[in-house]
């Protein structure tokens, strides 16, 4: 068995007072079978950052192609920084996002824009939600109470699944 090392903290790296992503990150390169399947799989995809290299398909590559050139013009137009370890963190969250097939999912998206709001509230505001909570429970309970009283004055058959 082998001993464990100690753990180390990984210490931030900042430039200008912000978290510079993948710093000292080095990617690790895919073994390809063979030389003529590379150069004929490479001839699929179109010219641009994504390759079989990244581990998509060409319409994947394509699809994450025209996500990177909105994602660089969007950020250009912000005056936010879009080369260096930035970049690497654009490309890596594109090809995620594409293998994934997150890209135009709205659903995911809602789900993650209400949940880091859940969670803000969770971790600042947890006397507000404590304060609301009743307020929930008791909406429940009358909603409740009017949907069994509509119930109570439906016809018989239509409650038993007839027509």
């Amino acid at each position: 068995m082998v001993p464990m090392q100690p753990r180390t903290r990984r210490r931030g790296y900042f430039v200008r007072g912000r978290h510079v992503p993948f710093e000292g990150y080095r990617r690790a390169r895919r073994a390809s079978t063979s030389e003529a399947d590379a150069s004929d799989n490479a001839a699929m995809y179109l010219v641009g950052g994504f390759g079989p290299e990244s581990g998509l398909t060409s319409a994947q590559a394509w699809l994450a192609q025209q996500r990177l050139t909105l994602a660089i013009q969007r950020r250009r137009q912000q005056g936010r920084p879009c080369k260096g370890p930035w970049l690497a963190a654009i490309i890596a969250g594109i090809v995620s996002a594409v293998r994934n097939g997150r890209v135009g999912d709205s659903g995911w998206g809602r789900s993650m824009f209400a949940k880091r709001g859940g969670q803000v509230m969770a971790r600042h505001a947890s006397h507000h939600l404590r304060a609301i909570a009743p307020l929930g429970a008791r909406a429940s309970v009358i909603a409740r109470d009017q949907r069994r009283a509509q119930g109570a004055f439906e016809p018989e058959e239509r409650r038993l699944g007839g027509t």
